[in-house]
Order: structure tokens, then C-alpha cells, then sequence
């Protein structure tokens, strides 16, 4: 089978993949990976042709700040979380879904296998079945559980110490 894999350009999204990747490897089957070029070397090294995310949707996870600057200077919490889902992300959906369809130019896969946060293959759901591979999306992101002081997770923001702390969360 041929696949096409893609990955955010995130390490906790791309190991899963690549292990993923590797099995499928070992199967027999022809694979293709497209991500950010930071990790160019690591997935060549799994013995797969390697496609480079498009510009719009490529950054080194090492300097994340230098894709989205304004994540400097906004405090950790729910606007931070916002900014850095909708830059990172939801902008990111035109040149992913370019990249897709330029690999599969060159690739013609018989699957697109990615990670659960590539949107990029949001627009090819919405056209005619018979115009694309299957898709399947792994779910690579944490269990997003409920922290004990009620704050949202991921966010940086410390734990509660307080009673009065505990009743910031959730905002009213």
C-alpha cells in the first residue's frame, strides 16, 4: 500500500506518527511523510521519502516564538491558548491542504494517514469522495482531564494555593 503521512511539526505529534511510520515500514509498504523541515533528517532516517510542510505551515518547534512573535509578550492562560491554537494551527489549514496535494502529485497514496491536529485535510473532506484517498487522523494529543483547582490545562498558568484561587475557575 502506499501512504502518505503527515505531521504537525511537533515533536509530541510527530513520535507517534514516525512510530506509527516504522511499523508500517517494516509491513512492506511504500510511505511517504510530509512535515516541517526541522525534521527532515529524523524521518529520512526511518527510510521514507520525505515531503516539506509548504512555508505557510512549516516552523521549527525549538522557535515557535519566531512563527507566532505576539506568544511573547501574552500572559499564559485562555487568550495565550487562543493565539497559539488559531496561528499555529487554523492558519496553517491553506498550506497544509497545498502541501497535501502537491505530495500527492508526486505520491499518489492510496491512504493520508495524520496526526489529529493537521486540519490540513479539512478542505478535501468536503469535496467529492471519489477526488481523494481515504483519510484517518491519529489521535497523538494529551488527555485533556480536569485539573483539581478547576484551571485549564495546558495553559502554564500554576496551581491554585488558594480557596479564592480556585473560584477563578472557571470564569464566570
Amino acid at each position: 500500500m502506499k501512504i502518505l503521512i503527515a505531521s504537525t511539526p511537533a515533536t509530541g505529534h510527530l513520535n507517534p506518527i514516525l512510530a506509527i511510520t516504522r511499523i508500517l515500514v517494516a509491513e512492506g509498504h511504500e510511505i511517504a511523510f510530509m512535515t516541517g523541515t526541522a525534521f527532515r533528517a529524523r524521518v529520512e532516517a526511518s527510510g521514507v521519502k520525505f515531503f516539506p510542510l509548504p512555508e505557510g505551515a512549516d516552523f521549527d518547534p525549538n522557535d515557535v516564538f519566531s512563527r507566532v512573535p505576539e506568544l511573547k509578550t501574552i500572559p499564559p492562560g485562555l487568550e495565550w491558548f487562543r493565539v497559539a491554537c488559531e496561528r499555529i494551527f487554523v492558519d496553517a489549514i491553506p498550506a497544509q491542504h497545498q502541501g497535501l496535494l502537491q505530495a500527492l502529485q508526486q505520491f499518489p497514496a492510496d491512504i493520508i494517514v495524520g496526526d489529529d491536529m493537521l486540519f490540513g485535510v479539512l478542505p478535501m473532506l468536503l469535496g467529492p469522495r471519489s477526488q481523494r484517498p481515504p483519510i484517518a487522523l491519529c489521535g497523538t494529543s494529551f488527555l485533556h482531564w480536569a485539573r483539581e483547582d478547576g484551571a485549564p490545562n495546558f495553559l502554564g498558568l500554576p496551581p491554585a494555593q488558594t480557596d479564592d484561587q480556585r473560584l477563578l475557575w472557571p470564569p464566570r
